[in-house]
This record gives C-alpha cells, structure tokens and sequence, in this order.
C-alpha cells in the first residue's frame, strides 16, 4: 500500500502525538478519576468537630448560651476554667471598672454644671443678677448691660 504523506511529516502531526502520549493521560486521568470517587464515597465516614470563636458566647454541649454584659469593661479575672460546672450566683468574671467610673463621674460634673446653667438662667429671667454663679453667665449678663447703656 502506497502511503499518502511522507513519513517526516507523519511524525509531526497531531494524529502521531495523540497516539503517541493518550494512553498515559488516560492512565493519569483514570487514576485522578478514582481518586475523586474514593474521596467522595469515604465522605460519610470522616468526622470532623467543628467548632467557631465569637465574642461573648459560652458554648454548652446541649445548647448556646448568650453572655452579654450590661456595662463595657476589661477583665481583671476570670474564675473559669475548661468544662467546670457552674451554678446560680457564682462569680464567673472579675470586671475593671476604672473606665466606667471616670465616665460617670464626668456625666455627674455635666449634670451639675448644666443644672447651675440652669439656675443662672431663671436667676437673669426673674431679673436677680446677684443669684448668677457660673462665669459664663455673669460674662453675658455683664456684656449685656454694657449693651443696655450705651
């Protein structure tokens, strides 16, 4: 039988190369194949924990359990340790309040300072200049009756 082409342009093209390199792919594909399927039918078999970090939750075998604390603070201490059993009325956490403290004081000083604002107010309405404390309000009453005379 006469051939058709050349064997030096047989040997260059994609005919020769598939016949050359597929059954080695197919090997790697078969096997890569197999591998996909083990993997998939041991899946029911493999156990995992899972298990996920957040903030403020106290994680129970039976259920979850929410902590949220009324105030922000830093932790000082903690009397809990790893699956101890607690009880109603037990200290859990040691909370420094150092923070809190400045926070209100600084709310009690407002408080008192906008309630003496609020007496020099009535005390320049009920026209008694001498009731006036707080140097803001003496200021504006004294700079309104610079106005008043001229």
């Amino acid at each position: 039988m006469k051939q058709l082409f050349p064997p030096e342009i047989i040997e260059h093209t994609t005919e020769s190369y598939f016949a050359k390199y597929s059954k080695g792919t197919r090997v790697i594909y078969v096997v890569v194949l197999l591998a996909l399927l083990a993997a998939w039918a041991v899946t029911p078999f493999i156990k995992v924990d899972i298990t996920t970090q957040g903030r403020g939750i106290i994680r129970s075998s039976q259920e979850n359990n929410a902590l949220h604390a009324a105030v922000y603070a830093k932790v000082q201490k903690v009397f809990l340790q790893e699956n101890q059993a607690v009880s109603a009325g037990d200290t859990l956490v040691v909370l420094c309040t150092n923070e809190i403290d400045a926070q209100n004081d600084a709310c009690r000083k407002k408080i008192l300072q906008n309630q003496q604002f609020i007496n020099d107010i009535e005390a320049i309405i009920r026209y008694e200049p001498r009731l006036v404390k707080t140097p803001k309000y003496y200021s504006e009453y004294n700079e309104y009756l610079a106005r008043l005379k001229q």
